[in-house]
């Protein structure tokens, strides 16, 4: 019948919804893990050809950028510290055809060893992004960060810089330590 049918392509519609929300949030999870182990041709690889990006929250940068410009900007900051690990959770991803949107939350610990002060800072945030399918994959098109709290050694962001601009980088701390 045609009720049998229907009921049939809503639940291929209901799969697809779970499928596509699943590939934006492994999307998510894949790009801050590699900004972790600092690899940035993955990080790179999920995003837009151009990515509107705002960090303002955090001094960063807002506009539109090249995948390439975002990674720049994170290896200059992100290797001068010995370990960062980004945990995020609490998604909320809508799908549109061949767009998405997407909420969540988001902590960030960076570790660094100084002589005196804390070793951690650590970064509370929210995050809204943008998603497109290109060639049949989801891409982040936008990532906008809103910060909730930051704790700990609020110096240590500089210390990070003047390590990667001093070329003084740590060995990368494998974040199972």
């Amino acid at each position: 019948t045609s009720s049998g049918v229907n009921h049939i392509n809503t639940r291929a519609m209901a799969g697809d919804k779970r499928n596509n929300q699943q590939a934006i949030q492994d999307l998510l999870i894949t790009l801050f893990k590699a900004a972790d182990q600092r690899d940035w041709e993955t990080a790179k690889s999920v995003m837009a050809p151009e990515v509107y990006i705002d960090y303002t929250a955090l001094g960063g940068a807002a506009g539109v950028q090249t995948p390439a410009q975002i990674v720049t900007g994170w290896a200059g900051i992100l290797p001068g510290f010995e370990r960062t690990v980004h945990q995020i959770h609490n998604f909320a991803i809508w799908v549109a055809g061949d767009r998405a949107t997407s909420t969540f939350d988001g902590i960030a610990v960076h570790y660094l060893q100084v002589p005196d002060g804390e070793n951690y800072w650590t970064v509370f945030a929210g995050y809204d992004t943008e998603f497109i399918q290109i060639d049949g994959e989801w891409k982040l098109a936008r990532i906008d960060l809103s910060l909730y709290q930051l704790a700990g050694n609020n110096d240590l962001p500089q210390v990070a810089l003047k390590n990667v601009a001093n070329n003084a980088i740590p060995e990368l701390q494998d974040s199972s330590d």
